[in-house]
């Protein structure tokens, strides 16, 4: 573990716990965790599509959401089949065929500088070359030993969210592969709310410019500062611990497994 965290020990004991349980794997399997990531796509969908979160704009694009929202769920099928340890098998290749399924503008790693309404003293990477490097300096991190799953996942969507390699559809990739890494090590997606939208955006542009920076010259180059993002990856073990607190109650409540005891 690289980060001074102590929700990750109680998310590991919850872990333990639902473990216990014989039925637990196939059900966590075929029904919540399944359930939880497509909650995540939806509110990933309308964090990026302000527009949608209007109900009567929603009532009145349902066929333009489903597409956008079945393309989350085409990178999740091929993330399954070509991607199964995103630790040890992830590479630029993956990412580039990822963006152009989440969406048909992209043809590759985008080309021309990109401005994201985030803080004003942050800019990602302006060059395709910049960002391939960054890329795979990402790739390499997240090879860490020192890192617990869940630090690792936070670090794809924070890398990939300041990196910005593609025209649309960033967050949305980095929650995706984050929840690829989770569901990897038994672990349910970090479902953000649509209440804490504004809190999130906030504090993912906040740690931005702890990972990429740019010289004079605009070359970019990745640091890893990890006071400053310690706040972010605070946040998502805090939200990777909620979906825990919510699956326990779930198995109890569906009363699963009558010889065990989650509280």
């Amino acid at each position: 573990m690289r980060y001074n965290n102590p929700t990750i020990a109680q998310i590991e004991a919850k872990v333990r716990e639902m473990e216990s349980c014989p039925d637990y794997r196939w059900f966590r399997i075929d029904t919540l965790i399944g359930d939880m990531r497509r909650k995540d796509d939806m509110l990933a969908f309308l964090a990026s599509s302000p527009e949608y979160q209007n109900r009567e704009v929603r009532n009145g694009r349902v066929k333009e959401m489903k597409q956008e929202l079945a393309r989350l769920e085409a990178v999740w099928a091929y993330l399954q089949k070509n991607v199964p340890i995103v630790k040890e098998n992830l590479d630029l290749n993956h990412l580039n065929a990822i963006g152009q399924i989440v969406s048909d503008s992209t043809v590759g790693f985008r080309e021309t500088p990109v401005r994201i309404s985030c803080r004003k003293d942050y800019e990602p990477p302006k060059r395709t070359g910049d960002i391939k490097v960054c890329l795979a300096q990402l790739i390499s991190d997240i090879q860490a030993p020192d890192l617990h799953p869940v630090e690792r996942a936070a670090l794809v969507h924070l890398g990939i969210g300041a990196i910005q390699p593609y025209g649309v559809g960033n967050k949305r990739v980095g929650r995706l592969i984050q929840n690829k890494i989770l569901d990897e090590a038994n672990l349910p997606p970090a479902i953000i709310p649509a209440a804490e939208i504004d809190f999130y955006r906030d504090l993912l542009c906040r740690a931005f410019s702890s990972y990429v920076s740019l010289d004079a010259n605009g070359n970019a180059r990745v640091i890893q500062n990890i006071r400053e993002q310690g706040p972010f990856f605070n946040y998502i073990s805090a939200k990777v611990n909620c979906s825990m607190d919510q699956l326990l109650k779930l198995l109890h409540d569906k009363d699963l497994c009558k010889e065990c005891s989650f509280s």
